[in-house]
């Protein structure tokens, strides 16, 4: 008999089911939680819905052997006839049962059933008793082991089954779903009851893999790769596990190749493919694109055989199946092991970026002399285009970064590279890009693609077109277009924001090469030159995320020495900058001379900046968040008014430099100016304060001309002739506006009217008269109110310009995180007793 031990619980949504698997006694034994009288048993047999949680086909032949040894150990069953009415109707309920789920046939299965454990309980010993659970049950049993299917088809899955292996032949395998289907001759083969001895074995797959003990009542079942990979580990499933012939115990063993990397014509952008040999025993085969992206799978097939890939082998190649050229030198750069080969490769070509470059000699076509390091430069440029590379050309202000692209470009169409050069630039400087080009390259063709009716459509190659960035924004599409060799991106810190409208813009433009121009690569923190380059060598410095934590942080928080040295040399193949200070670049540049102009505040400032300073502090004291920041950075703009002029504050009229020390200051050095012939530029980051200087200007009839963002791309040009031509004596530069790009080496005299927060900016200013060109030493006037924020900020800034000579936190950003007490002490104007007892007691 079977045992009526704790009930199969296959599907917990049919509980009744589950007690037919564990009938009481007799027919009239109570229902408890795991028994249930037979009729009530074959009644809800007979509810079971065809596509249920509870295969039926398993449910119906259970209860046919269990009916069956349960009428034949009570006597009532013989020779597989009944004797008693009760029997036949019992009987004839389970042949009622299995014509529904088995057709024709059932009679004679039911009859094989009865004859198979008849035979089966002639043979118990007489120490089991009928109806009695006690003593040993030494019938023969099946063994229910789990059938793994291979994939027919690609796009198909592995998968897995029930099945029950004969007792007398284990190589008599039948599938659970064919039990009911399967000969007399086969059946006989399985035992008395194969149907408990699945019930057995499904409760032992379920108590070990309890998933895959519900699943396998509806085989056959899908198996995911982790699945697969717990049944090729052996992890106990409860059962015996039976592959395909077709898998090999043989380990996929894995090793990475490739060819050098070539010498010319790289793209930082585009796949090296990884050769990857498969070693199999003592044979090897080369893996092809479709293997390698299966290599993280359980099983790979090769030929008509399935192996697994040795771990090791797969931890070797995960992540390099295929390797981007930039990561490739990025890894050779910091010398990390790649393969062999291509590390090797990686290695002299790192070596010979470090090489430091040679002249090169000006190239016929262009009608310019090129200083020594100009050479250098032009070499410098020469050599990663030719690689495929790019790089940041970061030359001071002045040193001629202009003439050595063009240099490049004539180069390049000498060597007979095709393709035509594409300059993108600040509209102020477009006009002095298509003034060079022509002085320089005559016989080139310039396309100014600017302006209504612009057009690409007669650009050939060794044409040299010249944009802006707002065009290059609005037309990206267009531009990508054309077949460009060289893409420069002069101002780069124009794109040192990747996120922005403009740097995507600007990296839908491909190029054999690309290089960015700029003076100051560091405007504010590192994040700008790892934006700058990844534009000019995408991928080389890795992700924006991966850079802030790797080298960014380090180096700008804890001043990590190891980790700035480490990431200038590897920088170092790909930024190239000479400075004016050193004096074997420009020896003949003449001195250019600092002056901080302090200055007293006048009676009427004196009021009105403690005025604002006091109202502010209590303010700021009180706020949070984003609404302290804000407070802070509106007190330090109206404290700044405040020193430039009252009337800058309160906007009225009166322009007298008797309310403004500043003013009277700078009405001094246009005198001192006026006297001597000289010009002077005079920058301030506030159109509003220039448009109060212009009317100043005019009072005192001094020639003058105002330049700012609103001025037409014409209309800079001709301001800038007329102020190189003398004709203006003094030109009102808004700081943003002619910061970059602009040549005004008639200046001799710059005067910074207010404070800027960013060193960096006020030297690309300073830089639009102290460059190549100049001839007479140049005098920088910076305008400070003593006794103020003017003059304290300096120290902060000098404490941030250690790193890489420029790094402050962007614009007045980071004077918005000072503390209430820092702040006080930034703002306060010799703060006296009752401003300083009411400050300590706010932050108390």
């Amino acid at each position: 008999m079977l045992d009526d031990g704790e009930p199969l619980r296959f599907a917990p949504a049919w509980p009744a089911l589950a007690s037919t698997f564990a009938l009481g006694s007799s027919s009239g034994d109570e229902a408890d939680e795991h028994h249930l009288p037979l009729p009530d048993a074959l009644a809800a047999l007979r509810s079971v819905p065809e596509d249920g949680p509870l295969h039926p086909t398993v449910a119906v032949w259970a209860t046919a052997v269990r009916v069956v040894d349960r009428l034949i150990a009570e006597g009532r069953l013989r020779a597989g006839e009944p004797t008693d009415s009760e029997a036949v109707a019992w009987l004839a309920q389970v042949r009622d049962l299995l014509n529904r789920h088995g057709g024709r046939g059932a009679a004679r299965d039911l009859a094989c059933l009865a004859a198979g454990i008849e035979a089966a309980a002639a043979e118990r010993p007489a120490t089991r008793q009928a109806g009695s659970d006690d003593g040993p049950d030494e019938r023969p049993r099946a063994t229910l082991v789990l059938l793994v299917g291979e994939p027919v088809h690609r796009a198909d899955t592995w998968t897995i089954e029930a099945a029950v292996a004969s007792p007398f032949d284990t190589d008599t395998v039948v599938p659970v779903r064919e039990l009911r289907t399967c000969s007399s001759r086969v059946r006989a083969l399985l035992g008395p009851s194969p149907q408990a001895d699945v019930r057995r074995g499904l409760r032992s797959v379920g108590a070990a893999w309890p998933e895959l003990g519900e699943a396998l009542l509806s085989p056959p079942v899908a198996l995911q790769d982790a699945d697969l990979r717990r049944l090729l580990d052996g992890d106990g499933v409860g059962a015996e596990v039976r592959w395909p012939v077709s898998v090999s115990t043989d380990r996929l063993g894995v090793e990475v190749t490739t060819a050098p990397l070539p010498t010319d014509g790289l793209a930082l952008d585009d796949w090296l493919d990884l050769r990857l040999v498969a070693r199999i025993g003592g044979a090897t085969t080369t893996l092809d694109r479709s293997l390698a992206e299966r290599l993280g799978d359980p099983l790979v097939r090769i030929d008509d055989r399935w192996h697994r890939p040795d771990p090791s082998a797969v931890a070797a190649v995960a992540g390099r199946r295929r390797v981007r050229v930039s990561e490739a030198i990025a890894a050779g750069l910091d010398a990390e092991p790649i393969d062999a080969t291509l590390h090797r490769s990686v290695t002299q070509l790192v070596e010979r970026l470090r090489a430091s470059p040679r002249e090169l000699d000006p190239p016929p076509g262009l009608d310019a002399t090129l200083r020594h390091y100009q050479r250098t430069g032009l070499a410098w440029l020469a050599e990663l285009s030719a690689l495929g590379l790019g790089g940041v050309l970061a030359d001071d202000m002045g040193l001629g970064k202009t003439i050595q692209v063009l240099a490049l470009h004539r180069h390049r169409r000498t060597e007979g590279v095709p393709g035509a050069t594409l300059v993108v630039c600040p509209t102020s400087v477009l006009g002095n890009w298509a003034a060079e080009a022509r002085r320089f390259l005559p016989g080139t063709i310039v396309h100014r693609y600017h302006g209504k009716g612009r057009s690409l459509r007669t650009v050939q190659d060794g044409d040299l077109v010249l944009t802006t960035y707002g065009v290059a924004r609005t037309d990206a599409e267009r531009l990508a277009g054309i077949g460009w060799d060289v893409v420069v991106a002069d101002e780069a810190q124009a794109i040192k924001q990747p996120r922005s409208a403009t740097a995507r813009a600007m990296r839908e433009i491909p190029a054999r090469a690309r290089f960015a121009l700029t003076g100051t690569p560091v405007e504010n923190r590192l994040r700008d030159l790892w934006a700058v380059l990844d534009w000019a060598t995408p991928g080389l410095l890795g992700t924006a995320d991966d850079f802030a934590v790797r080298v960014a942080g380090p180096i700008e928080r804890r001043k990590d020495r190891r980790v700035l040295t480490r990431f200038q040399a590897n920088i170092g193949p790909f930024v190239l900058r000479r400075t004016k200070t050193d004096p074997t670049i420009a020896p003949e540049l003449p001195p250019r001379t600092q002056l901080d102009q302090i200055v007293e505040l006048t009676a009427e400032q004196r009021r009105l900046y403690d005025g604002v300073v006091d109202e502010a502090l209590e303010r700021i004291s009180a706020a949070q968040g984003i609404e302290r920041r804000g407070l802070v950075l509106q007190l330090l703009t109206r404290l700044k008014q405040v020193c430039n002029h009252p009337a800058h504050l309160l906007g009225d009229e009166d322009r007298r430099p008797t309310r403004s020390a500043k003013l009277a200051m700078l009405d001094d050095l246009l005198d001192s100016a006026e006297s001597s012939g000289e010009s002077m530029l005079v920058f301030s980051q506030y159109t509003t304060m220039l448009d109060l200087l212009a009317g100043h200007l005019a009072d005192r009839g001094t020639g003058h001309a105002l330049l700012t963002g609103s001025v037409s791309a014409t209309g800079r040009e001709r301001l800038v002739a007329d102020f190189q031509a003398r004709r203006t004596p003094v030109l009102l530069v808004s700081l943003r506006a002619g910061g970059t790009g602009l040549n005004l080496t008639a200046a001799t005299q710059v005067v910074h009217y207010d404070r800027w927060w960013n060193p960096a900016v006020e030297d690309q200013a300073s830089d639009r008269a102290w460059r190549i060109g100049q001839t007479k030493p140049v005098t920088v006037h910076r305008l400070r109110c003593a006794d103020t924020l003017e003059v304290r900020i300096d120290e902060l800034l000098r404490a941030k310009r250690d790193l890489a000579d420029a790094v402050v936190g962007e614009g007045e950003t980071f004077l918005s995180e000072l503390t209430d007490d820092e702040l006080a002490e930034l703002v306060l104007r010799r703060p006296p007793p009752r401003h300083r007892k009411r400050h300590l007691a706010l932050v108390s």
